[in-house]
């Protein structure tokens, strides 16, 4: 119990920063229908999710959707102002930074190759990128921390699924397997 929760800071990023209004907003409209509606949809599959034991990250997406439109909610309805579902979000979301930052140097460690300078850049840049964000949100510059955010997250998608990925040469299966069917002449 626990796992989808933490893993929520990768799955979310960088939405995570609706985490905080997220809970503001259940809170505040748990009598509206609206609200209820939601709660109903996160919480009961969410803890359903928790408690069944395989932990595999794409297990909570169905209900990710009630989260954000909370949080959306929140930020419409006067959650930023709160300092606890302000300060809760942009912690959620500085935590994810890191943790997707941190993944192409995960991954990259042991490797040889083009993946590691790759996974350097890619680290720098989403930890980069989306702390600014974070910093622009903490600052209440909406349009500015929106723009960072959605960069860091479309950059560091494209960066690891397009560079860095393809860059890892122990993935090529294909390059590998018909190397060596050269060699045993199996080709």
């Amino acid at each position: 119990p626990g796992a989808h929760l933490l893993f929520s800071l990768i799955n979310l990023w960088p939405a995570g920063l609706l985490a905080g209004p997220a809970v503001w907003a259940a809170w505040h409209w748990r009598r509206d229908p609206r609200g209820r509606f939601l709660v109903a949809w996160l919480v009961p599959g969410w803890l359903v999710f928790e408690a069944a034991p395989a932990k595999l990250l794409h297990y909570t997406l169905p209900v990710i959707g009630a989260l954000v439109l909370l949080g959306a909610a929140g930020l419409a309805g006067g959650a930023w102002q709160n300092r606890w579902a302000k300060w809760g979000g942009l912690v959620w979301a500085a935590l994810g930074t890191v943790l997707v930052a941190a993944l192409p140097l995960a991954v990259a460690e042991g490797l040889e190759g083009p993946a590691v300078p790759l996974a350097a850049a890619l680290t720098g840049a989403i930890l980069l990128v989306g702390l600014a964000g974070i910093v622009a949100a903490a600052a209440n510059r909406a349009l500015l921390a929106g723009a960072l955010l959605a960069l860091a997250a479309v950059g560091g998608s494209v960066g690891l699924k397009g560079l860095f990925v393809p860059a890892i040469d122990q993935l090529d299966l294909s390059r590998r397997i018909s190397h060596e069917l050269v060699l045993a002449g199996l080709h």
